[in-house]
């Protein structure tokens, strides 16, 4: 997808109304990186809490063991 959106790009031409769709298009970019890092960090998170939880089974477990 990053390929296809820099390939598109570069087709644009930079004169006249290209211009414009050029920088529209580097706006996108721009915010389309800006949600996967968002999502990057929700997904370390969530990894994050279900080791949290993970544990809190781990030692429940063994208490119910004991």
């Amino acid at each position: 997808m990053w390929r296809q959106l820099r390939a598109m790009r570069r087709r644009m031409e930079p004169r006249g109304d290209g211009q414009s769709l050029a920088e529209g298009l580097a706006r996108v970019e721009g915010q389309v990186h800006a949600l996967r890092d968002e999502h990057a960090g929700t997904l370390r998170r969530l990894s994050q809490e279900i080791g949290v939880v993970d544990a809190r089974l781990s030692r429940l477990e063994r208490g119910l063991g004991e």
